[in-house]
């Protein structure tokens, strides 16, 4: 269940899941994340795609927090 978030940026921006991997600063990707309602998915899978695609270990606990984060790209 935790991959449903990479498969949906995946495939917004034709791409692989496994082309995700540190290209969250990629203008396209940034985008997709941006329109993301986080909220209608669990923390621990926002955790997890977002660690994935900025290739880093990130622990968020709530979902203001997963929004600063993606926002703080802009």
């Amino acid at each position: 269940m935790k991959g449903i978030i990479l498969e949906m940026v995946s495939k917004e921006n034709n791409l692989f899941i496994s082309d995700l991997r540190g290209a969250g600063v990629e203008p396209s990707v940034l985008k997709s994340l941006q329109n993301i309602e986080w909220r209608l998915f669990d923390i621990s899978g926002c955790n997890y795609t977002l660690s994935y695609i900025f290739n880093q270990q990130l622990s968020f606990t709530d979902y203001d927090k997963v929004y600063d984060f993606i926002n703080s790209f802009h």
